[in-house]
Order: C-alpha cells, then sequence, then structure tokens
C-alpha cells in the first residue's frame, strides 16, 4: 500500500506539478471560497469556437492564450473544417499568445533535456509543437493577426516581480489583494537559478496587459514559423507578415506594475455592485469556474478578469443608456405613425362622404373587383 501511494504521489508531481503548485494549483495557500456554480462540461476548443462562430464584426473577439497552444489549434482547425472560405476571420481582432523563445541560449527555457545555453525553444511550444506550428500556419493563411509575447518580454530585468510587488499588494489591505500576495510570496519559479534571489518572470500577467494596457508596449512586426521542438523562426521579408511581437521600452518598466497592481484597489468595497463599479463577492466562483491552470498566471487572469468586469459594468451603462434613448426615440416613431395613420384613416372616411354627397361613385372609374372563389367553383 505504502508504495502504491508513493506512486500515485510520483504520478501526480509529473501530471499536474503539485510540487511546484500545490494539490490546487493555487500553492495551497487556502483561503478560497468554495465554488457552487456549475463548471460547464464542453471541450476547451469547442467553446473557442463557438465564441468565435457567436461573435460578429462588430463584436469580433480578441482571444488570449497563456499555456500551450492545444486547444487554440484545434479550435481553428474546428473553423477551418466548417468555414474553409474563412469568413471566421472577421470575428477575430486578434490572437494574443504569451510564449515563445526568440533567442536560442539562456533566454529559452526548453528542452528540458539539453543544456541551459543550448536551449531554444519555450516550455508552451515544447510542451506540443505540432499544435504551435497549426495557429501559426492558420493564421499566416487566413492573415490572422498574433500578438507575441516571448521570454525576451516577460524575462527583462525591470519586469521581473519581487518582494516590492508582494508589499505593494498587502498595503491595498483587502481580501483580493492579500490573497494574491500570498501566492506571489511562495511560488517556487522552475526557472529560479537564473534570476535574482526572490524575483521571477509573472509570464502570464503581460498577456493580459497587452489586451488592457496596449500603451505600455512597442511591436515588430513579421512572419514566424515554429520548428520541430516550438523553435520560433522569424522572416521579415515574408509576404505575409501577421505576427506582431511586443517588447517594452525601458523607460515604461518602472512605471509598469504600479500602474497594473492599482487595479486591485477596485476591490476596495464591499456588497453588491454599484455604479461606481464596486466588484460583487460572488466574483470569486467565477474565478474559480474558469479555472486557472499555473499558478504564475493567477495574476494576469484575474487581473484580466477584474478589468474586463469593471469596464463591461461601464460598457453596459453606456449600452443602457444607448438602449433607453432608442426605445424613447422608437416609441416617438411608433406615436407618429399611429397618429399619421389615424389622419390617413380620417381623411379617407372624409372623401367617401364628400362623394357621396355629391352623388358621385366612391370607387375609381378602373376599379375592376376581385373575382369570388365561392362564385368560380
Amino acid at each position: 500500500m505504502q508504495n502504491d501511494t508513493q506512486a500515485i504521489e510520483q504520478l501526480e508531481k509529473q501530471i499536474n506539478a503539485t510540487h511546484r503548485y500545490g494539490h490546487d494549483g493555487l500553492e495551497d495557500v487556502g483561503g478560497w471560497p468554495q465554488a457552487t456554480a456549475a463548471i460547464q462540461n464542453m471541450p476547451g476548443h469547442e467553446k473557442i469556437a463557438l465564441s468565435v462562430l457567436r461573435a460578429t464584426p462588430a463584436t469580433a473577439v480578441t482571444l488570449v492564450s497563456t499555456a500551450g497552444l492545444t486547444d487554440l489549434a484545434q479550435a481553428l482547425e474546428l473553423l477551418v473544417h466548417f468555414d474553409p472560405d474563412g469568413h471566421f476571420v472577421q470575428n477575430i481582432n486578434a490572437i494574443i499568445i504569451r510564449g515563445g523563445c526568440m533567442t536560442p541560449g539562456l533566454e529559452c527555457n526548453a528542452p528540458p533535456f539539453k543544456p541551459d545555453d543550448k536551449k531554444d525553444s519555450e516550455l508552451s511550444f515544447f510542451f506540443d509543437p505540432p499544435s504551435a506550428q497549426t495557429v501559426f500556419s492558420i493564421c499566416q493563411q487566413y492573415q490572422i493577426p498574433i500578438v507575441l509575447l516571448p521570454l525576451a518580454l516577460t524575462q527583462q530585468p525591470g519586469l521581473l516581480w519581487t518582494k516590492k510587488q508582494v508589499e505593494t499588494l498587502e498595503a491595498i489591505n483587502n481580501d483580493v489583494a492579500a490573497q494574491m500576495a500570498k501566492i506571489t510570496k511562495v511560488i517556487p519559479y522552475l526557472d529560479a537559478r537564473h534570476f535574482p534571489a526572490g524575483t521571477y518572470p509573472m509570464h502570464d500577467l503581460f498577456a493580459a496587459a497587452a489586451l488592457l494596457r496596449p500603451e505600455f508596449f512597442i511591436a515588430n512586426r513579421t512572419s514566424v514559423s515554429i520548428g520541430p521542438l516550438g523553435q520560433i523562426v522569424t522572416d521579415s521579408s515574408a509576404d505575409v507578415q501577421n505576427v506582431y511581437v511586443l517588447s517594452m521600452p525601458q523607460e515604461q518598466q518602472s512605471a509598469f506594475y504600479d500602474t497594473i497592481l492599482k487595479e486591485y484597489d477596485n476591490f476596495n468595497c464591499t456588497g453588491e455592485a454599484s455604479a461606481e463599479g464596486c466588484i460583487p463577492p460572488n466574483v470569486w466562483e467565477l474565478y474559480l469556474k474558469i479555472g486557472i491552470p499555473v499558478c504564475v498566471g493567477v495574476g494576469g487572469i484575474i487581473l484580466l478578469l477584474t478589468i474586463c468586469y469593471f469596464r463591461s459594468r461601464r460598457n453596459n451603462k453606456q449600452l443602457a443608456t444607448e438602449k433607453t434613448k432608442l426605445l424613447a426615440t422608437t416609441k416617438e416613431l411608433e406615436s407618429k405613425t399611429a397618429l399619421q395613420d389615424v389622419q390617413i384613416g380620417g381623411m379617407e372616411q372624409m372623401i367617401v362622404g364628400l362623394r357621396a354627397e355629391m352623388g358621385e361613385s366612391v370607387l375609381p372609374e378602373d376599379y375592376v373587383p376581385p373575382e369570388d372563389d365561392a362564385q368560380d367553383k
């Protein structure tokens, strides 16, 4: 029995990386409310494909990937299978991908079997190279913009997560910020030996920031193909250059985390959502419902949800105002139309009456009565 338990623990380590991210994927820090919402039982790639198909050019989606590209590749293949002409493309603004390594050597973190100075890939792309190849190939074929955030960006010394950011979260003094501080205090980073003690890259947060805070980044446009182990191969002379590789100028880096972490101040309220943007307590269920696969992505994903929530509230408020105006305009038009109908009906009756008084036929001379089906039979 002991051997079986040890074997299970070893297997769980290999599959779920429990030795790095805890048994709950969130460092086992506790403090998470129990979710009551049911998890939707649908494969990830189908959810992605449906979100694209349900969109319109006016409501086009931006897809954000922070891990291996398996689901995204399958979703794109599904869309191409049912729509080979590519009409679905107009429903996609762009695909933001956090992953890839641009410069072989110490910057890269895969394959794990190669020496550090010989690595030439990144773990997310190395995890499933064929899927990465599929995503970049389909996007190039259909000219879908890809916004790429490689390790060269997320591992910049000025963008490493430090104790300063943890202290900033603790100083905000609300439950959400405190929970994030607890997690980011204890993350055992995979390549810790390459970074100063107590620091590590907050990779996935940059994918959220690229969507919500694009002003921090600059883009270099190119064409990208993927090698057999997930290596990035660029071609700036290709006819189709649909990949925008992001970087961040050093002068922007110092203000980046200060700006991003201010978003956690939005949680400084209790009760139901208000016009000012207070977040309701049951938002935790949303976080737990979607699932958070990798601990270092927690900050980015929760930040993304937080900002999207407040932005959607503002947008919904604006939409509600516009809808009210539209309904008022519609009612006004309906009233005018009804009045016109009454006026026209009154004029017709007046004309009939006048003609009757003058002994004239109410019907025009060229009037032909409709055939009576009953008489024909």
